[in-house]
């Protein structure tokens, strides 16, 4: 649809009066001169040029409200009212007939030339900075893009970058560090000197148009800008999934800019889930849902988030790359609550696993507990009993976390990742007697260590009588030489049986093979 401004601004008429009870007509494919004979037929998609006179059996059709436009001239003596008897478009100009053919010809033209070469590049899938650099050109203004967080995407300034800064001093942080600061855009939108144009896909905002160099009343720009933005949301909806109507692409920008750190402040984040009527909490955990067993190139992500947001309301869903990220807020320092059989059965459903890590108050951190919570599934799923429930808590994967960033800082400094260097010598006594008879004492030491070293809650745990676990703890004690009531040595103990495990279970090596990582160099050679 066109709007009636793109011929009263752009093609710069000289209008006496005008009645517009429909703003917006379809696009313009035919214009005709009223002063023909035989008399031109009546199109919904046409605009009629003509004398008043000449027009008033074209007139005399409309019964109804019709989109068709009608330009006349040789009005004398034409009252206002006269114009709304009729129910449709019409606009009066003191210029004379064949100057107004040309006028809106030439206009005709220039819309279908955008058309053709924004049409062009999305047949060759070209690149936002393509469609933008053609905005430009043809608005002869800069244009910025920016995502649904307002933060730069691409750009092209039509003057110098020193003489743009200096001509929009507010604009400085966008060029310099890449996104506009809320109280900057608030400040705009309140002025309305730089027009902000929304590029919508439904109900959702998936960018902004900045034109920094026009007026907000500059409707022929405004019009002609239309094509932009409709190429513009052509081409990033292509580019992205389809996404649900239940949650917002404004979030999903706000996720990526805090997992990616992209420059924005606690101040920043808050006053954007403000803008997105989010609310708003002391704490917050992160869940990530990742697809375990499928093609993640054809996954339900969205029907996923359908079943996730009725365990968890109030809460906040993205898709982010191939994996859903969810912002949970908590009013208190506590995980948050939902029915765990049903949760399960949604993730067996869907073939999926969970990482929820633990509260945390500044969202400026969120990405620390987007890792977190993401460890918590890696480390989960190797690490977890057979059949265990998909659903990986951080706080029981944290040691193991600890020991996994370890090997990173071992592998650095040691170049290689042989961790039973930090193992006590008891506990690889111990394993490699597990090995050598087929026992399991190592983790029985884990489970009794696990237990405060509380006998009663151990034999419970392990489904041994009493004096069946006397013996084992007796036969541990012997094989590793030393007595257990030390609690500094039960320590050491404790963290190199979740070392052993996480050897064997998440890195799936021989605990006893030494295997030595080659430096770069060295595998180049």
């Amino acid at each position: 649809m066109q709007k009636i401004s793109i011929l009263t601004e752009y093609a710069s008429l000289s209008l006496l009066d005008r009645h517009v009870p429909q703003p917006s007509f379809p696009d313009m494919e035919y214009i005709y001169i009223c002063d023909t004979t035989p008399a031109p037929a009546l199109r919904p998609s046409a605009v009629y040029v003509g004398s008043w006179q000449a027009a008033q059996p074209l007139l005399a059709q409309i019964t109804e409200n019709y989109p068709a436009l009608f330009l006349l001239t040789e009005a004398e003596g034409v009252s206002h009212a006269d114009l709304e008897r009729f129910s449709c478009n019409i606009l009066l100009s003191d210029q004379d007939i064949y100057t107004l053919y040309n006028i809106l010809n030439d206009t005709l033209m220039a819309w279908r030339h955008w058309s053709q070469h924004f049409a062009l590049l999305g047949l060759q899938k070209n690149s936002l900075q393509s469609l933008i650099e053609l905005g430009a050109s043809m608005l002869d203004t800069s244009v910025i893009l920016l995502n649904a967080g307002y933060s730069m995407i691409c750009y092209q300034l039509h003057h110098d970058r020193s003489e743009f800064l200096a001509s929009f001093p507010g604009l400085n942080s966008l060029l310099t560090r890449g996104f506009l600061s809320i109280q900057t855009i608030l400040q705009l939108k309140e002025e309305g000197n730089v027009p902000i144009l929304p590029i919508r896909q439904g109900a959702d905002t998936l960018a902004y148009l900045l034109l920094p160099e026009l007026q907000e009343g500059d409707y022929a720009a405004h019009t002609f800008g239309a094509l932009l933005t409709q190429a513009l949301r052509q081409h990033m909806a292509s580019q992205s999934q389809n996404h649900s109507g239940h949650y917002k692409i404004e979030f999903e920008q706000l996720i990526a800019d805090m997992i990616e750190m992209n420059t924005i402040s606690e101040e920043e984040i808050q006053n954007r889930l403000i803008l997105m009527d989010a609310s708003l909490k002391r704490f917050y955990c992160c869940l990530v849902v990742r697809l375990i067993s499928q093609d993640t190139s054809t996954l339900p992500l969205n029907q996923l988030i359908n079943g996730l947001e009725k365990q968890f309301p109030g809460s906040y869903f993205a898709i982010y790359q191939d994996h859903i990220a969810a912002l949970i807020p908590v009013s208190e320092r506590r995980l948050p609550d939902y029915n765990e059989e049903a949760l399960i059965a949604l993730l067996n459903r869907f073939h999926a696993a969970v990482g929820m890590s633990g509260p945390l108050m500044r969202l400026e951190q969120f990405r620390t507990l987007y890792l977190m919570a993401s460890s918590a599934i890696r480390l989960g799923s190797a690490l977890a009993a057979p059949g265990s429930n998909p659903i990986y808590l951080y706080n029981d994967y944290r040691i193991y976390h600890m020991i996994d960033m370890c090997r990173e800082g071992f592998i650095n400094r040691y170049h290689h990742d042989n961790l039973v260097y930090l193992c006590h010598p008891m506990a690889i006594s111990l394993h490699r007697y597990d090995q050598d008879h087929g026992t399991d004492f190592v983790d029985i030491l884990s489970t009794f260590l696990q237990s405060d070293s509380n006998l009663t809650k151990t034999a419970r745990k392990l489904n041994f009588h009493r004096n069946t676990m006397l013996y084992k703890l007796s036969k541990i004690e012997s094989i590793i030489g030393d007595s257990l009531e030390d609690s500094t040595l039960k320590q050491t103990l404790l963290l190199s049986c979740y070392t052993i495990r996480y050897i064997a279970l998440y890195l799936k090596e021989d605990v006893l093979k030494y295997n030595p990582i080659q430096k770069e160099t060295e595998e180049e050679v």
